[in-house]
């Protein structure tokens, strides 16, 4: 069966399945009132015979409206607050820190299960916007023979050190 044959009945369809989220059909919500113009018109139409229906369209589809806005504002609402209860800030870095930089290279004949998650450390030499980091290797300590130097975000990183602050390494330096 070719699916060009099919898509007038799929279209009608999907427009006029009661959708769960909006507690109507798209039409509906939409047009004020079902489609009729399909092989199941004539059921509907005696249906509605049957049950004496007679309705203010222009009212059904403002009450389906209205309905549907406030569904959709408590989805809203509800999806804010899930992101605002699972979301972590990620972590500022400063030029100068120490990072960890995840790894998730893995080479041929390596043991994935035995490897570091993290690898480093690398040093962050300038704060770009958007929370991106440029991250070097240390000057005189290159982990492999090419240098490093790459933008990353937080989520690939973590604070290596936590550096004193200079008051206290002083102190500790004199005594």
């Amino acid at each position: 069966m070719d699916w060009e044959l099919c898509l007038e009945t799929v279209q009608y369809v999907f427009n006029n399945t009661h959708h769960s989220a909006l507690m109507t059909s798209s039409t509906k919500l939409l047009l004020g009132y079902d489609q009729r113009n399909n092989s199941d018109a004539n059921l509907i139409k005696l249906l509605n015979e049957i049950a004496n229906i007679d309705k203010d369209f222009s009212l059904e589809r403002e009450k389906s409206r209205e309905l549907a806005l406030n569904i959709a504002s408590k989805i809203k609402s509800y999806n804010k607050s899930y992101y605002d209860k699972h979301h972590h800030k990620p972590l500022s870095y400063k030029s100068g820190d120490f990072v960890m930089i995840r790894d998730s290279a893995v080479k041929m004949g390596e043991c994935r299960k035995l490897k570091s998650d993290f690898k480093g450390p690398y040093k962050v030499t300038k704060v770009l916007d958007k929370n991106r980091y440029v991250v070097q290797d240390i000057p005189g300590s290159s982990i492999t023979s090419r240098s490093y130097n790459s933008i990353l975000s937080p989520d690939r990183m973590k604070l290596w050190i936590k550096a004193l602050p200079e008051t206290d390494q002083v102190s500790d330096v004199q005594s």
